[in-house]
């Protein structure tokens, strides 16, 4: 859903400022690719066990909007009773009307975009809410009823100090949220916060610092019942977010919307990332991505990667069950390398990331890189 009420400065994803006309177009657009999907990549209205509505911010679009998107989801997918169907809001846009909105259309679990606790950090990531929004939107969240809320933040920020991420983390886990998602800031070429770093108007995140955060991170999440499952999310026990675990699992996942990215059956397809080209995509002759086959080294690396983000990692069983060798037939060398560097664990037949190796971890994934 590529709609906001405001841009955000440091973010690098497909959106563009809310308009009601634009909106109904886009549920045109969404109709017609559940149409053209349905046909031509995962035939017919499939089941779902999980459903996240992501943006953009959701919670920008209007009641009957989500009427409107309930009915279309209704229609072109079999939604199994125990779903978890997440929608994310901005705490400015999520009030209690959007909130019954949101449950009338299905949404049992919320995902709020906290970012920050800090005024002056929500200013420089131009953010339209303040802390009090936050608070607001989580008593708003828990009267409504969702059986599931998360709260996002990012941290790392330029100039972000020790103090004020405690402070922040101090606040947050005493709204007692179910799920965290704390992420570390990535300066996204193009964006607003990236060309003022650049041109020194504002200092250039420490990496010894957002370790630090990560650190603190962990500790204080877990003091408070939120246990780390993946590298940057926290939940209490049955408060995992499944659609997410899709991802890491490499499960099968539709894709809907503009920029939305899906995989099928080991065949993957993006969609166009701005609204017009996905409008022209999925129109009456258009031409709507055609998902294409994953190559064997390709999905392997990313199996493997993506299971090492879970705080579990993967049972060499489950590798040998998936692509028909050991792991050591694979990647042998360097499994016994990254063990002996202290970087993995290798206990009663599983692989995981030591702790201390969560925060460098794309270093040692790219070791299991297919060769160019």
């Amino acid at each position: 859903m590529p709609f906001c009420r405001a841009l955000c400065g440091y973010c690098a994803f497909a959106r563009e400022l809310y308009d009601e006309a634009l909106a109904e177009r886009w549920l045109d657009g969404l109709a017609a690719e559940i149409a053209h999907r349905g046909r031509a990549t995962w035939g017919g209205r499939p089941e779902l066990d999980t459903l996240f509505l992501g943006g953009g911010t959701p919670s920008a679009l209007s009641a009957s909007q989500w009427t409107r998107l309930g009915r279309l989801l209704a229609d072109g997918f079999a939604i199994l009773p125990a779903a978890e169907v997440t929608a994310e809001a901005n705490p400015e846009s999520f009030t209690p009307r959007a909130a019954e909105a949101m449950r009338a259309a299905g949404v049992n679990r919320e995902s709020l975009g906290a970012q920050s606790m800090d005024p002056a950090e929500l200013r420089m990531l131009e953010r339209v809410h303040g802390p009090a929004e936050v608070a607001r939107a989580v008593r708003i969240a828990r009267e409504a009823g969702f059986e599931s809320l998360n709260l996002d933040l990012i941290y790392a920020l330029p100039g972000q100090s020790a103090d004020s991420f405690a402070s922040t983390l101090a606040q947050v886990l005493s709204l007692g949220p179910d799920h965290l998602s704390a992420y570390c800031l990535g300066l996204e070429p193009g964006t607003p916060l990236a060309a003022e770093v650049a041109s020194g108007a504002l200092p250039r995140p420490d990496d010894d610092l957002a370790r630090a955060h990560y650190e603190l991170l962990v500790d204080r999440a877990e003091a408070a019942g939120l246990a780390l499952y993946e590298i940057s999310n926290f939940a209490r026990p049955g408060h995992s977010c499944r659609h997410n675990l899709r991802y890491w699992r490499r499960d099968d996942f539709l894709a809907l919307g503009p920029s939305a990215h899906g995989l099928y059956r080991n065949r993957r397809w993006a969609n166009p990332a701005t609204l017009e080209a996905w409008l022209d995509a999925y129109a009456p002759g258009g031409r709507a991505p055609v998902p294409r086959e994953v190559p064997r080294e390709e999905a392997q690396f990313e199996w493997i990667f993506l299971r090492l983000r879970l705080a579990e990692g993967f049972s060499e069983a489950e590798f040998a069950a998936a692509w028909g060798e050991p792991i050591d037939g694979v990647h042998g060398e360097t499994v016994a390398r990254q063990v002996a560097q202290g970087w993995l664990l290798r206990e009663a037949g599983r692989i995981r990331l030591h702790p201390e190796a969560r925060f460098v971890s794309d270093a040692l994934f790219a070791e299991y890189a297919p060769s160019r």
